[in-house]
């Protein structure tokens, strides 16, 4: 199949240049990581289109797919990527919540006491792993109630050459199954782009 058409688009995310500051999980663990975000939608003759998000982060560029009917949103103020499914049943963020020290090896404790902090109206009520770019890290799914409705989560610790990636997914309980998909998706699509080379995946065929 011959590529037709390539449309990057890029986003300014903040009033520092298009960049957003990922945030520290512990102020002396070192500076403030940066990244710098594009959006590029590929479209294949024959195949249905797809979006694609860049994200730089220092030496290093990865890249991940938007699901079907998710949108970007801008959340720079927060340090972090946002994809909204475009029915508000569900959000995917991901950040950099920590500079490794000494390693790579993340702790499952540490990781559970770090997303216990975050939601500390929340409880466990399951512990897995899961895999992003050759790499896989503990997975929590939480559950908390918000003005009378039950909301759940799924956060994934990811080790990478440039700090922990968090992957958070949040939804209804009702609708977290489902949704768990569209996280697993981004999980797989999660991948780094060697010596800053944007190769796109193959796309599905259209039925």
């Amino acid at each position: 199949m011959k590529m037709r058409s390539l449309l990057t688009l890029l986003f300014s995310l903040s009033l520092m240049g298009g960049k957003i500051i990922a945030q520290d999980a512990n102020p002396l663990s070192g500076p403030s990581l940066q990244l710098e975000v594009s959006l590029v939608r590929q479209v294949v003759e024959g195949m249905a289109p797809a979006l694609h998000v860049f994200i730089s982060m220092g030496f290093k560029e990865y890249a991940l797919q938007v699901p079907d009917g998710f949108r970007m949103q801008n959340e720079a103020a927060q340090g972090r990527l946002l994809l909204q499914r475009t029915d508000n049943s569900c959000w995917i963020s991901f950040r950099i919540i920590k500079t490794p020290v000494g390693g790579v090896n993340l702790s499952t404790s540490a990781c559970r006491d770090w997303v216990l902090g975050e939601h500390p109206n929340a409880k466990i009520t399951a512990e897995s792993s899961a895999n992003a770019g050759n790499n896989g890290g503990p997975a929590f799914d939480l559950q908390w109630k918000t003005g009378g409705f039950q909301q759940s989560s799924r956060v994934v610790y990811i080790p990478s050459a440039v700090g922990i990636l968090e992957f958070t997914l949040v939804s209804s309980t009702s609708h977290f199954g489902d949704s768990v998909n569209y996280l697993k998706n981004v999980l797989a699509s999660f991948r780094l782009c060697p010596n800053g080379k944007r190769d796109l995946p193959p796309l599905s065929k259209v039925s």
